[in-house]
């Protein structure tokens, strides 16, 4: 499992950087590679062999929350990162694509926070199997 989240990374961090030199000033990329990376942290982290919780429902739904709460700091870097490489004298987001990236992070939360309980539901009613 290891190998293909290894894998998976490489093909996140080829994908950044082929969109990288486009002057694209839509979120919607920005929120994709995000939450990209903050799954394949998530998932790492709850890995069978990783002590850091006990696999419970709970543990899942924390990991999931935490995951999707990671997603606008992530997030906002690569905005950061994608105006400082191009180096415009005006930045490639405005302080609203900013402040919408900001105030969606309760729903990036939520959502990280329903997708692991449902990781772990599924692992649980797997288990006896």
């Amino acid at each position: 499992m290891k190998k293909k989240l290894r894998i998976a990374g490489l093909l996140l961090g080829a994908a950044m950087l082929v969109w990288l030199p486009f002057e694209d000033t839509s979120t919607a990329w920005i929120v994709l590679f995000a939450g990209a990376t903050s799954a394949l942290l998530a998932v790492r982290v709850s890995l069978p062999g990783s002590r850091l919780l006990p696999f419970t429902g709970l543990a899942h739904f924390l990991i999931g929350l935490v995951a999707g709460a990671g997603v606008t700091p992530i997030a906002l870097l690569l905005m950061a990162f994608k105006s400082g490489i191009h180096g415009h004298g005006s930045p490639d987001f405005t302080p609203e694509q900013v402040m919408q990236v900001l105030n969606d992070t309760p729903l990036f939360a939520l959502a990280g926070g329903l997708a692991g309980l449902g990781i772990g539901l599924y692992r649980f009613l797997n288990r006896s199997q």
